[in-house]
C-alpha cells in the first residue's frame, strides 16, 4: 500500500498516465528509492495499479495523496512553492508624470479613440487631427533646455509646456465636434445601434473630460492656482484599447515640476 500511495503521488505530481508513470518508475533509481521498490524487484504492472485504482475510488485517492502531503509538509519534508516564474529584467529609466508627458498622452489618446469612434459610427466626418508629434517635438526640447541648467531653463519649460497645452487645447475642441456628431448620428439612427458604436460614443466622452482636465491641471499650475487633487485613469485602462493610453498620473504630479 505504501508503494501504491508513493506512485500516485508521483502521477499527481507529474501528471503521467499509468504506462508513463510506471516505465518511469522502473527505469529511475531515485523513483524506485523514493516508492520503496529494491533494484532486484520488478515495478508493478500497470494494470495492477489500474484496478487498484477503481477499487478504492478517485475520493480516497485524492485524500491519500493530501493527507501525505499534508503530512510531508508538516514535518518539513516538503517544501511547496506557490508559484515558479522565469522572468527577465531589464533596465529602464523612470517615466515621472510631468506636465508635457501628460499633455502629450492626452493628444495620442484622444486621436486613437476619436479614429475608433470615426470608423464605427458611419456618418461622422469631424476630424481630429494628430499633433502628437508636434508635442513630442517640445517634448525633447524641454529635455534639451533643462540640460543646459541656466536661468533661462524655467521660463523655456514654461514656454513649451504652455504650447502644448495650447495644442492639447486644439485636439480637444475637435474632438468635442467629433463627439458631438457621433451622439447625434446614434440617436437618429433608423435602426438599434451596435454595442461597439455606443462604446465609442461613452469612451470618445470619456477621454475628452480626461484630457480636459490635464488642460486644466496644466493652466492652473502655471497661473499660480492650487491644482485640484491629481486624478488617475490609468487604473480603469486595464483591458482593449485603454491599456494602450499610458496615462500615468500620481498624486504628487499635480504640482509637479518639469
Amino acid at each position: 500500500m505504501a508503494t501504491y500511495v508513493r506512485l500516485m503521488v508521483l502521477k499527481h505530481r507529474y501528471r503521467w498516465g499509468y504506462e508513463v508513470l510506471l516505465r518511469e518508475v522502473a527505469d529511475s533509481l531515485h523513483l524506485r528509492r523514493f516508492c520503496g521498490i529494491a533494484l532486484h524487484q520488478t515495478a508493478p504492472d500497470e494494470s495492477t495499479v489500474r484496478k487498484m485504482t477503481r477499487r478504492l475510488g478517485p475520493e480516497v485517492v485524492d485524500e491519500l495523496i493530501r493527507s501525505l502531503i499534508k503530512k510531508a509538509t508538516s514535518e518539513r519534508k516538503l517544501r511547496l512553492r506557490a508559484m515558479r516564474c522565469d522572468s527577465t529584467v531589464l533596465e529602464a529609466d523612470i517615466r515621472y508624470p510631468t506636465d508635457i508627458n501628460l499633455v502629450g498622452d492626452a493628444v495620442r489618446a484622444l486621436v486613437r479613440v476619436a479614429r475608433t469612434a470615426t470608423v464605427t459610427v458611419p456618418g461622422a466626418a469631424a476630424r481630429v487631427r494628430d499633433r502628437g508629434r508636434a508635442v513630442g517635438k517640445r517634448l525633447r526640447e524641454l529635455g534639451r533646455t533643462l540640460r543646459r541648467r541656466t536661468g533661462e531653463a524655467h521660463s523655456e519649460v514654461e514656454r513649451l509646456t504652455t504650447e502644448s497645452a495650447d495644442l492639447l487645447q486644439a485636439t480637444i475642441r475637435e474632438a468635442r465636434r467629433l463627439l458631438g456628431q457621433t451622439r447625434y448620428k446614434v440617436r437618429t439612427m433608423v435602426e438599434q445601434p451596435t454595442r461597439a458604436q455606443v462604446r465609442a460614443v461613452l469612451e470618445l466622452a470619456q477621454f475628452v473630460a480626461w484630457a480636459e482636465q490635464v488642460a486644466e491641471q496644466v493652466r492652473r499650475r502655471f497661473a499660480g492656482e492650487p491644482s485640484p487633487t491629481a486624478w488617475s485613469p490609468s487604473s480603469t485602462l486595464t483591458r482593449g484599447p485603454f491599456a494602450r493610453a499610458s496615462w500615468a498620473c500620481r498624486p504628487s504630479s499635480a504640482t509637479c515640476s518639469n
